[in-house]
């Protein structure tokens, strides 16, 4: 019963740690909006990021140039740049170094 919290508590520490590549990632698959990230963050592993957490997050990314908003009848829609794809990249290459080291 321990190991099976202590798993929970990794996998939630390495989602939140991993927020930022997990959502370029999900905007590669197609537009979406707030609504729609945070429940295919919740589908795929569990928890989400709190709305709050989610909006700084899209808040930063598109002041940077990485994630594009389009607000059209009171809903955001969110698409990710050209700039937030060579982040995700680069974010995705850190991520296979560190688990890399982690794994072997």
């Amino acid at each position: 019963m321990a190991a099976r919290w202590l798993v929970d508590q990794f996998r939630a520490a390495m989602v939140s740690a991993n927020a930022t590549l997990i959502f370029l990632g999900l905007l590669t698959e197609s537009y979406a909006t707030e609504g729609e990230i945070l429940e295919q963050f919740y589908r795929r592993f569990g928890s989400t990021p709190s709305a709050k957490e989610l909006r700084s997050m899209v808040k930063a990314l598109a002041g940077w140039g990485f994630v594009e908003v389009e607000t059209v009848a009171r809903s955001r829609s969110l698409r990710i740049t050209r700039a937030g794809l060579l982040l995700l990249e680069a974010l995705r290459a850190d991520n296979r170094n560190l688990v890399g080291v982690l794994v072997d």
